[in-house]
């Protein structure tokens, strides 16, 4: 007498049917599921990084100095008048990029011997360099001061840091030779042209 456990177990007995399409019902939803759960966690391995960047606090990445410039052109700076601002001072200054998230912003930070001028009027030797063609050479009122003359037309002859803007209530004539200009000086942070200091209500000197 052969048992009925033995039989269930020979591999010449059939299983049922309906058991067996179950079965295949079931093997055939597994792929999709885990590709389910594939997408899910991509999806979150790409946003996950991103909340990290939107939330992670400000970052310093880099600061820049001015580079310093050869001694042959330095010999061109003039020398600063009497109880005038020298240069030397305005080259005391940092480039700070800072990174928010995915963005990098940059910030200008002065030293102490730049900010003690802040907001007072200073006298300041230097190039004149203009920013527009006036109608007459005697009618610029806004220009660039520069430590360095300009050796082309089209060229700037130094950074930022070697650069003051300078906004006149009277006109002024023209030179090519270093001349002082006295006005009220800014240190600006955060310019939107770039510009570090800026001379308003200015005039020539003396």
């Amino acid at each position: 007498m052969i048992h009925a456990f033995m039989i269930s177990r020979s591999p010449t007995a059939a299983r049922p049917r309906p058991q067996t399409r179950l079965w295949v019902a079931q093997r055939a939803q597994t792929p999709r599921r885990y590709l389910h759960h594939i997408l899910l966690c991509l999806l979150f391995s790409l946003m996950f990084p991103a909340a990290l960047l939107a939330q992670a606090p400000a970052a310093e990445v880099l600061r820049e100095t001015p580079p310093p410039i050869p001694w042959y052109y330095r010999m061109l700076i003039p020398e600063p008048v009497e109880g005038g601002l020298d240069w030397a001072v305005l080259e005391q200054v940092s480039v700070i990029y800072t990174q928010h998230g995915e963005q990098i912003e940059h910030r200008v930070e002065f030293s102490e011997a730049v900010m003690q001028h802040h907001r007072r009027r200073v006298i300041l030797k230097g190039y004149m360099l203009p920013l527009n063609a006036p109608e007459a050479e005697s009618a610029i009122r806004h220009f660039l001061l520069s430590a360095l003359p300009a050796h082309c037309p089209f060229c700037m002859p130094a950074g930022p840091a070697r650069l003051v803007e300078v906004e006149t209530d009277l006109p002024m004539a023209y030179t090519d030779q270093a001349l002082a200009i006295e006005g009220r000086f800014h240190a600006l942070t955060a310019d939107a042209q770039g510009t570090f200091y800026r001379l308003t209500d200015a005039r020539r000197w003396p």
